[in-house]
């Protein structure tokens, strides 16, 4: 029997079969569904959705739903990279003739942006300041403005 769903996705294509052929193979309609079967389905549920899995595999969705919920599997907790220092070199930095000036901008994680801007040809090393804008918490800031110029 054809689930009706025309867009079945590749990786569950073969899961498809393995259920419509337990289906047609299965003693009777009352026989419980093979844990390697519902195992198969709690994967794909995971990757794709419960209930885009319990449609095309015609499962009932409050059981696949508590079935992903019993093993949710390894939990890899998402962490952003750290913030990287980018080594340019003096002349593309400053520029062949000098220019106006460098100008660096630098975002933390957290939203917090600082922009540096010096004359062209000074000698300014903004390491110690980046170190000390970067690792600064915002419980550390609250009540005070950190750097100079307009609010």
């Amino acid at each position: 029997m054809e689930s009706g769903i025309t867009a079945v996705p590749a990786e569950m294509k073969a899961t498809l079969a393995k259920f419509q052929s337990w289906r047609e193979t299965r003693p009777s309609r009352v026989t419980r569904i093979p844990e390697a079967l519902w195992a198969e389905a709690t994967l794909l549920a995971r990757r794709l959705g419960c209930y885009p899995v319990g449609q095309i595999l015609r499962l009932n969705y409050n059981e696949l739903r508590r079935r992903v919920g019993m093993n949710p599997g390894p939990v890899t907790p998402v962490i952003p990279e750290p913030p990287a220092f980018v080594t340019l070199p003096r002349a593309d930095f400053l520029g062949e003739d000098g220019g106006p000036g460098p100008v660096a901008e630098v975002t933390r994680p957290d939203g917090c942006r600082m922009v540096l801007r010096w004359p062209a040809g000074s000698m300014v090393d903004p390491r110690e300041l980046l170190v000390a804008f970067l690792a600064i918490s915002p419980s550390q800031r609250q009540g005070r403005w950190i750097g100079g110029g307009r609010r």
